[in-house]
């Protein structure tokens, strides 16, 4: 039996497979750091101090060179799909950079796939090295009959999901109108998961007060929302766990201010992701910035490694995880220090998974089934024609989306646009572009045509089958030509991102599992992305990311005013909107 092992490795009566000597190790329940070594024996601690006595003739010996080592980090809240990168390119990606655990909620690709898009991931899953968790998305579609989604997951399929050993709980629940209304169908997916004794994560941007209080009485104990010091503040009064948020877009680190400030205990913070991209990670790391960036900002360094080891393993009741010490699994991180946080080594179960930045063990790609990969559906080619925005009179008042850098937010414009032979066209000197927003699950045909401010191209088109969150088809563009050659281009490749100009293709990157994510190695993904990008830029793009911003034109929870495959969204009066102001 294998604890019997562990127990007869612990009292020196049989050898350890793996000692790691010459180590300063953190302890996360003390927040003491002394020096010592650690014992492994089958993919488990046996003992941390002395452990001379525990090396055979089998035994890995491993110098640490005096580094410090601290528990595998584990990132409490990241969504896969942004990365651009399937489960197993995102193990490869983020292990080097002492990542041996995440909890993810696969929101993206379930709005896609559904309950089977989840249950295939779970097999991926379990045969990578990297622990990952995952939560049932809640809230598929985000908005019923407002778009058109691939799929639909009510009460009765996050009660099968619950069932799996990997879906430790309920993914986060943005539909907090729903908890504070208690309506049925949400009710029922809390109390399904707290029968299974499971967390439920929320999805609470800005509220308080009654409301507040209300979403955390159903159960709910997390969120990573909070961009306000005094939301912060007064989540954790409530008991709730502060998933503080530091992806590639969305940074809220600086709510710590206000509680370091008031000296509040951190026991209940958590850094987290959300999103965070292959290129961010390649270049910049994954945990490791937040734990910079919190040092830097006064937080103690012991305390920040516990806010992405032990808080999280308590918070989603992950046993044997989150510390070094007896009995623990062996996922540990040998650091040069606690201020940068270089990650030098990286052990596994007590496997050398990857050292000095690279990779050392091999993850085999997954085999998907052929409706993972085939998901684009259009109705027929689109044609310039079908791109058409008929008006009559000489001139007209619309609603134009104002899009921002690096926000979620739009605003409502109106402009007056000339009518020309009945057509009301792109405007670029004013910077008033088209955006479409194809359906690309059930061929329904639908297309949604408005236009948009702020992406600044001068001539050409971009799309993408990534938007959030149905996923339909969506591009932005000059012309119709540009616009029509970069749909179907989307389709022809099974789902991605590409920028035309002038009928042609300049840069691209395909996205074929479920039109979210690629099956290629990091770097070569983070290259075609960085190339895309340039090539957006040539054509006028002034985002940064102009295919993240895209990617959100089609969010119809997020206000101000958005588009779908049926038309103009208003979030705040929470419906379809013309596009002439009459």
């Amino acid at each position: 039996m294998m604890l019997r092992n562990l127990i007869l490795c612990s009292r020196g009566e049989i050898p350890a497979d793996l000692v790691i000597r010459n180590v300063r190790i953190v302890n996360v329940f003390s927040e003491e750091i002394f020096e010592g070594e650690i014992a492994v024996k089958d993919g488990f601690i046996t003992r941390v101090g002395s452990c001379g006595d525990l090396i055979g003739e089998m035994t890995r010996v491993f110098d640490g060179e005096g580094m410090f080592a601290v528990p595998g980090f584990i990132d409490a809240h990241v969504h896969v799909e942004s990365s651009l990168l399937c489960p197993s390119q995102f193990a490869k990606a983020a292990i080097p950079h002492g990542t041996s655990a995440i909890i993810t909620d696969f929101h993206e690709l379930a709005n896609v796939l559904g309950v089977r898009g989840i249950k295939m991931i779970i097999s991926e899953a379990k045969r990578l090295p990297m622990r990952i968790f995952i939560m049932a998305p809640s809230c598929v579609p985000a908005a019923p009959g407002v778009d058109t989604s691939g799929a639909e997951i009510g009460p009765k399929d996050i009660e099968e999901l619950l069932r799996e050993d990997l879906v430790i709980g309920l993914g986060e629940m943005m539909n907090f109108p729903g908890v504070i209304n208690a309506e049925k169908d949400v009710l029922d997916k809390i109390l399904s998961t707290e029968k299974k004794r499971k967390v439920i994560d929320g999805h609470a941007p800005l509220l308080s007060g009654r409301d507040l209080q209300a979403y955390r009485t159903s159960g709910i104990i997390t969120d990573h929302e909070s961009t306000e010091i005094e939301e912060a503040i007064e989540k954790l009064r409530l008991g709730m766990y502060l998933l503080v948020r530091q992806g590639s877009v969305s940074k809220n680190i600086d709510i710590l201010r206000g509680i370091l400030e008031m000296g509040l205990p951190l026991e209940r913070c958590i850094f987290v992701t959300d999103d965070k991209h292959v290129d961010d990670i390649l270049k910049n790391g994954h945990l490791e910035p937040v734990l910079r960036t919190a040092v830097e900002m006064g937080v103690d360094p012991i305390k920040a490694i516990k806010m992405v080891t032990l808080h999280v393993a308590t918070a989603y009741r992950l046993s044997r995880m989150g510390a070094i010490a007896p009995g623990y699994y062996a996922d540990i991180v040998l650091l040069e220090d606690l201020r940068n946080f270089g990650v030098k080594a990286v052990f596994l179960s007590g496997k050398l998974a990857a050292k000095d930045g690279k990779l050392l063990i091999s993850i085999e790609p997954y085999e998907y089934p052929k409706w993972a990969l085939e998901t684009i559906n259009l109705k027929r080619k689109i044609s310039s024609g079908d791109l058409t925005i008929r008006a009559k009179g000489d001139t007209v008042r619309i609603r134009v989306i104002g899009a921002k850098e690096n926000s979620v937010i739009t605003d409502e414009i109106i402009e007056n646009m000339e009518v020309r032979e009945g057509l009301i066209e792109a405007d670029v000197e004013r910077d008033i572009l088209e955006i479409v927003v194809v359906e690309r699950h059930k061929a329904t045909g639908n297309i949604g045509l408005g236009f948009v401010r702020g992406f600044g191209l001068k001539r050409g088109a971009i799309g993408s089958s990534v938007a959030h969150d149905s996923h339909n088809i969506v591009a932005v563009g000059t012309n119709r030509e540009d616009l029509a050659r970069a749909i179907n281009a989307i389709a022809e490749m099974r789902g991605g991102l590409v920028a035309v100009e002038e009928g042609k293709v300049v840069a691209k990157l395909e996205l074929p599992l479920a039109g979210l994510m690629s099956l290629e190695e990091p770097n070569i993904v983070a290259d075609k992305l960085r190339k895309l990008i340039e090539a957006a830029r040539k054509i006028g793009a002034r985002f940064e990311n102009p295919f993240m911003t895209l990617s959100f034109m089609a969010l119809p929870v997020i206000p101000k005013l958005k588009i779908t495959d049926k038309g103009l969204f208003d979030v705040e009066s929470f419906k379809h909107v013309p596009l002439i102001v009459k």
